[in-house]
Protein backbone atom coordinates (compact mmCIF):
# COMPACT_ATOMS: atom_id res chain seq x y z
CA UNK A 1 0.00 0.00 0.00
CA UNK A 2 2.85 2.40 0.81
CA UNK A 3 4.52 1.72 -2.53
CA UNK A 4 1.28 2.27 -4.46
CA UNK A 5 0.60 5.61 -2.80
CA UNK A 6 4.15 7.02 -2.44
CA UNK A 7 6.43 4.96 -4.66
CA UNK A 8 8.61 4.10 -1.63
CA UNK A 9 9.43 0.59 -0.48
CA UNK A 10 8.62 -0.17 3.16
CA UNK A 11 10.87 -2.54 5.14
CA UNK A 12 8.33 -5.31 4.60
CA UNK A 13 7.97 -4.94 0.83
CA UNK A 14 8.81 -8.27 -0.76
CA UNK A 15 8.64 -10.20 2.52
CA UNK A 16 5.90 -12.54 1.32
CA UNK A 17 7.80 -13.27 -1.89
CA UNK A 18 10.99 -13.80 0.13
CA UNK A 19 9.18 -16.23 2.44
CA UNK A 20 7.87 -18.12 -0.57
CA UNK A 21 11.35 -18.30 -2.10
CA UNK A 22 12.86 -19.50 1.19
CA UNK A 23 10.26 -22.24 1.52
CA UNK A 24 11.19 -23.41 -1.98
CA UNK A 25 14.93 -23.30 -1.25
CA UNK A 26 15.73 -20.28 -3.44
CA UNK A 27 17.89 -18.37 -0.97
CA UNK A 28 19.38 -15.95 -3.51
CA UNK A 29 15.96 -14.95 -4.82
CA UNK A 30 14.76 -14.52 -1.23
CA UNK A 31 17.75 -12.30 -0.46
CA UNK A 32 16.86 -10.10 -3.42
CA UNK A 33 13.20 -9.86 -2.41
CA UNK A 34 13.79 -8.87 1.23
CA UNK A 35 17.25 -9.07 2.76
CA UNK A 36 16.00 -8.00 6.19
CA UNK A 37 13.55 -10.90 6.42
CA UNK A 38 16.17 -13.46 5.40
CA UNK A 39 18.65 -12.02 7.91
CA UNK A 40 16.08 -12.28 10.70
CA UNK A 41 15.25 -15.96 10.04
CA UNK A 42 18.18 -17.36 12.10
CA UNK A 43 17.18 -15.22 15.09
CA UNK A 44 13.59 -16.45 14.89
CA UNK A 45 14.70 -20.05 14.44
CA UNK A 46 16.95 -19.82 17.52
CA UNK A 47 14.10 -18.38 19.59
CA UNK A 48 11.61 -21.09 18.62
CA UNK A 49 14.19 -23.87 18.93
CA UNK A 50 15.05 -22.70 22.43
CA UNK A 51 11.38 -22.68 23.42
CA UNK A 52 10.83 -26.14 21.89
CA UNK A 53 13.76 -27.60 23.85
CA UNK A 54 12.34 -26.18 27.08
CA UNK A 55 8.90 -27.55 26.26
CA UNK A 56 10.29 -31.02 25.45
CA UNK A 57 12.26 -31.06 28.71
CA UNK A 58 9.21 -30.02 30.73
CA UNK A 59 10.76 -26.75 31.85
CA UNK A 60 9.04 -23.39 31.63
CA UNK A 61 10.07 -21.34 28.66
CA UNK A 62 12.22 -18.32 29.44
CA UNK A 63 10.40 -15.00 29.14
CA UNK A 64 10.93 -13.00 25.98
CA UNK A 65 12.32 -9.67 27.09
CA UNK A 66 13.97 -7.10 24.86
CA UNK A 67 16.13 -4.55 26.57
CA UNK A 68 15.72 -0.94 25.40
CA UNK A 69 19.16 -0.95 23.74
CA UNK A 70 18.10 -3.89 21.52
CA UNK A 71 14.83 -2.18 20.62
CA UNK A 72 16.79 0.94 19.65
CA UNK A 73 19.28 -1.12 17.62
CA UNK A 74 16.49 -2.94 15.75
CA UNK A 75 14.72 0.34 15.06
CA UNK A 76 17.91 1.85 13.64
CA UNK A 77 18.51 -1.22 11.46
CA UNK A 78 14.97 -1.14 10.06
CA UNK A 79 15.08 2.61 9.39
CA UNK A 80 18.50 2.37 7.69
CA UNK A 81 17.33 -0.59 5.60
CA UNK A 82 14.25 1.38 4.53
CA UNK A 83 16.30 4.42 3.55
CA UNK A 84 18.95 2.41 1.69
CA UNK A 85 16.48 0.35 -0.33
CA UNK A 86 14.83 3.52 -1.61
CA UNK A 87 18.03 5.13 -2.94
CA UNK A 88 17.90 4.79 -6.75
CA UNK A 89 21.67 4.39 -7.20
CA UNK A 90 23.42 1.21 -8.38
CA UNK A 91 24.39 -0.81 -5.28
CA UNK A 92 21.28 0.18 -3.32
CA UNK A 93 18.85 -0.83 -6.06
CA UNK A 94 19.76 -4.43 -5.24
CA UNK A 95 17.88 -4.00 -1.95
CA UNK A 96 14.63 -3.14 -3.72
CA UNK A 97 12.28 -6.08 -4.32
CA UNK A 98 11.57 -7.35 -7.80
CA UNK A 99 8.49 -5.83 -9.39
Amino acid sequence: MLYVTTGLYCPGCGALRASHQLLHGNVLAALHDNLLLVASVPCGAYYFLRRAVCWLNGRPAPPFVLQPKWIMALTIIVVCFTILRNIPIAPFTLLAPLK
